[in-house]
C-alpha cells in the first residue's frame, strides 16, 4: 500500500456523527493519530490524505478542520465537493444548494471521465462514469472484451464526440452536475496543466476539478 485517504466529514463530534452514523469521532481521530505516529516511527513512506466532504452541515467547519489538520503529519488535506449521483440522491437540497448545482447541468464543458476513467463493476460490467449509478453508460463486459477492446469502442468514441460538440442530452450526462471539466483543445490542456503545476510548486496547493484545492502539507 503506499495511499490511504482517511474520510472524516466533520470537525466537531455532534457534526461527524450527525452524518457518519454509527461512528465515534474521538476514535477516529485517534486512530487516524496513532497511524501517523506509527508511520513515522516506523519510517513507513506511505502518503497520506484526510479529506471532508462539503455540504450544508459541515460548511461552516472547514476552516478548522484545514487548520487543526495542518498540524499533524497528514500529507494532504482535500476538501470534495458534494456528488449528487448524476441528481438520484435523495433531498439534494438538503446537502447542497440545489439552484447552483441545477445551473450547472446546463453550463458545462465536456466531462474528463470520458477521457480517463472506467468504472468496473463487481460482475464485469464497465462503465464510462463513477456517477451513474444505474448502468445507463454500460459500455460492454471483461468477460466478453479485454479492457483496451472497451475503452476503443465505437460507444465510448461516440460518447466523446458528442460532448466535444455540445451535446449532452445522454443519460445521464443530461441530468448531472457532477462533471469534472475536460479541456476542448491542447492549447487549453496546455494551460490546465501549467496552472496545476504553478499552484502545485508555489502555493502546496492541488487544482481539483470541481474547483476545490488539495493542500500538500509540507512542513
Amino acid at each position: 500500500m503506499d495511499y490511504i485517504v482517511f474520510s472524516v466529514d466533520g470537525n466537531t463530534k455532534e457534526t461527524y456523527e450527525k452524518i457518519r452514523r454509527g461512528g465515534i469521532f474521538e476514535e477516529v481521530e485517534n486512530n487516524i493519530l496513532n497511524f501517523l505516529k506509527i508511520k513515522k516511527d516506523e519510517n513507513f513512506k506511505i502518503e497520506t490524505q484526510v479529506q471532508l466532504v462539503r455540504t450544508k452541515i459541515n460548511e461552516r467547519e472547514i476552516k478548522p478542520f484545514i487548520k487543526k489538520w495542518k498540524e499533524t503529519d497528514i500529507n494532504y488535506i482535500n476538501v470534495k465537493s458534494f456528488s449528487t449521483r448524476a441528481w438520484r440522491v435523495a433531498e439534494i437540497n438538503k446537502f447542497s444548494d440545489s439552484y447552483r448545482l441545477e445551473k450547472k447541468i446546463f453550463n458545462r464543458p465536456p466531462c474528463f471521465f470520458l477521457w480517463e476513467t472506467l468504472i468496473i463493476l463487481w460482475n464485469g460490467d464497465v462503465l464510462a462514469c463513477c456517477q451513474d449509478l444505474c448502468g445507463e453508460l454500460k459500455l460492454g463486459n471483461l468477460k466478453e472484451n479485454n479492457f483496451m477492446e472497451i475503452w476503443d469502442n465505437s460507444k465510448l468514441i461516440d460518447l466523446r464526440k458528442r460532448q466535444l460538440n455540445n451535446d449532452f442530452s445522454m443519460e445521464p450526462c443530461n441530468r448531472c452536475p457532477d462533471w469534472k471539466g475536460y479541456p476542448r483543445n491542447y492549447f487549453h490542456y496546455f494551460l490546465d496543466v501549467l496552472s496545476r503545476r504553478f499552484l502545485k510548486e508555489f502555493f502546496n496547493t492541488e487544482k481539483k476539478d470541481e474547483g476545490i484545492h488539495m493542500i500538500f502539507n509540507r512542513k
